[in-house]
């Protein structure tokens, strides 16, 4: 019976030709979901073999005295509330196990493997390092976050942790309508009023946004990144892990298992220099081709425009008449290049013994380049472990750089000036002067057996750029990223820098994107409207309990009545120890859900 509901559902999708532009997570996201469904999909993407699909998901991999150790693009890391990646994650094999219904969970899954954290630390200099663990409080919500924040403040003063608490307090009492036409207008930097804050507190707040996305403080928008450390914070408070990393690198845990069940479902690889998307021609209101680099053009019935945004900003600079009749094509091309940053990493591989650190991510909250680092041997399976170990290493960091442009202190130098030894010296320096829980130095170079630096960071012999860079989301940037949905019936578009849900720049996001490209072809095919991609359409909505909605809903009410008489925040007394800041800011918190009760 199953089987032949599958089989009249496809009806409508047997025999179409997508073209898939991009094999990132969003273009194989949109591949796997459509051709599932019956339809016929090629995936085009410039980057060779199936360590070339993946985006900036991809692992990549470097060779030390004849062998081969894995690293990747930065590290991978999930927070417990994505709920689109799981998913597609659960319906992937890892072996090659045949796949009746691939909109089923498959047993032995990627999803399955996924290693859980409950824990993450934040790392000052000239201080023991601060481990923050998932622990369940009695009180929920706010009362919670408010719990968490008290740890988070450890290393402030009980000034700056008053200050800074009690705006984000503020913050998760309001609702969905103020925050999206007042808050996405403002800098996270100016809710937060980080000028009356000393220096240390000033370098953690500008380290929050830039370990989870890259973008400064000054420049991303309150909306954006408040949303997101509120999801967080939440998952820190609810039993089970709060985040879930990979049992090895990326490609041979996940992204190779993905591409046999892809292949398995009829999906076509078209990859190499010659696949290179260089423009688009449109006749009549449709799309009917879409030129490559090296070979004939792509004919197809519709197209899946899912290559990053610097590379769709190429092919629509090269197709004026396409922009002409699309707005949001139009949108693509009118993104600037300051709403991106640099987000890449590298990799150390240890010499004599791992530095695990804890059993999570930790943020360098005082390091001038923003740097965010994992040890991967604590977290790997025996079989990868044993890769870093044929190599003669004893462990595997890898860390992300988040500012490349302006160091935060006037004595490092900028990232993008130096030679990769002398970047990978820079790093070192920056993690050293940071304790591990037993006063140590957390680093020293005499710890390195070797280094290597993202493949998309280019070199000569100085950095010359990046192919990879990140969006970032600064105040006003949603109002102008396009939709999924464009102007001609045959095109949408897919990539976290569309707008998604998510609204974060992350593999959920990316992966988001292409379900929603998918279930808008299945629209213009007239497919079954019951037999739909998921899609969640409000992260916040799901993730947050009904009391906090109720709150925001409170909130916005009132916000509505005063929306021309912004309040003013009056002046507290300064408590006196950390124990009474998270004391008056749990009360302040259970103060404020009480509304809703």
């Amino acid at each position: 019976m199953a089987l032949a509901m599958s089989a009249a559902m496809t009806n409508a999708c047997a025999g179409r030709r997508v073209a898939v532009l991009g094999g990132g997570i969003a273009g194989l996201t949109a591949a796997h979901e459509l051709a599932g469904r019956g339809f016929s999909v090629t995936v085009y993407e410039i980057r060779g073999g199936v360590r070339g699909l993946g985006g900036k998901a991809r692992s990549q991999y470097f060779r030390v005295g004849g062998h081969e150790v894995p690293g990747e693009h930065g590290y991978r890391f999930m927070p417990a509330f994505y709920r689109c990646l799981p998913e597609t994650m659960s319906r992937i094999p890892r072996g090659a196990t045949p796949v009746v219904d691939f909109r089923m969970p498959q047993p032995n899954s990627v999803a399955d493997a996924l290693v859980g954290l409950d824990r993450f630390a934040v790392a000052r200099d000239n201080m023991p390092l601060g481990i923050i663990r998932r622990e369940v409080p009695r009180t929920k919500d706010l009362p919670g976050l408010a719990l968490t924040l008290g740890k988070l403040f450890h290393s402030i003063s009980p000034r700056d942790a008053r200050h800074m608490g009690r705006k984000l307090l503020a913050y998760y009492a309001t609702g969905p309508i103020e925050r999206a036409e007042r808050f996405e207008a403002l800098s996270f930097w100016d809710y937060m009023e980080a000028d009356r804050l000393q220096p240390i507190a000033r370098r953690l707040l500008e380290s929050m946004p830039q370990s989870l996305v890259a973008m400064r403080a000054s420049e991303g928008n309150a909306r954006t990144l408040l949303d997101v450390l509120q999801l967080m914070m939440l998952d820190y408070g609810r039993p089970g892990s709060a985040e879930w990393v990979f049992p090895g690198p990326t490609t041979d845990v996940w992204l190779a298992p993905w591409v046999r069940l892809l292949v398995q479902l009829g999906v076509r690889f078209a990859q190499g220099p010659t696949q290179r998307i260089v423009g688009l021609e449109v006749d009549g209101g449709q799309v009917t081709a879409a030129h490559r680099a090296g070979a004939a053009p792509v004919e197809a019935d519709l197209y899946v425009l899912a290559t990053p945004l610097e590379g769709s900003q190429a092919i629509l600079r090269a197709s004026p008449t396409a922009v002409m009749g699309c707005s949001q094509l139009a949108k693509v091309l009118a993104i600037p290049s300051s709403a991106t940053r640099w987000m890449v990493g590298l990799q150390l591989l240890l010499r004599d013994r791992d530095r695990p650190w804890t059993r999570g991510h930790v943020a360098f909250a005082d390091s001038p380049w923003g740097i965010t680092a994992v040890s991967q041997h604590q977290l790997w399976s025996h079989e990868h472990r044993q890769r870093i170990t044929r190599a003669g290493g004893a462990g595997l960091l890898s860390l992300i750089v988040t500012e490349w442009e302006r160091p935060r202190d006037s004595e490092a130098p900028r990232a993008r000036d130096l030679t990769a030894p002398e970047i990978v010296r820079e790093v070192v320096r920056q993690v050293a002067s940071c304790r591990d829980l037993e006063q140590h130095p957390m680093l020293r170079a005499d710890d390195v057996l070797a280094h290597h630096i993202d493949d998309d960071v280019r070199f000569g012999p100085r950095v010359e750029g990046n192919g990879s860079p990140l969006l970032i989301h600064p105040p006003g940037l949603w109002a102008r990223r396009p939709s999924v949905v464009t102007g001609y019936d045959n095109l949408v578009l897919a990539g976290d820098y569309v707008q998604n849900p998510m609204d974060l720049a992350t593999m959920e996001g990316a992966n988001a994107t292409g379900r929603m490209a998918a279930n808008r072809l299945l629209d213009v095919v007239a497919h079954t409207p019951h037999d739909r991609a998921m899609v969640i359409a409000d992260y916040q909505a799901e993730h947050v309990s009904p009391a906090l909605r109720a709150l925001g809903r409170a909130s916005d009410l009132r916000y509505l009545r005063r929306r021309s008489n912004a309040p003013t925040p009056q002046p507290q007394p300064m408590p006196r120890d950390h124990d009474q800041v998270t004391h008056d800011l749990v009360t302040e918190a259970q103060s404020l859900q009480a509304r809703a009760s």
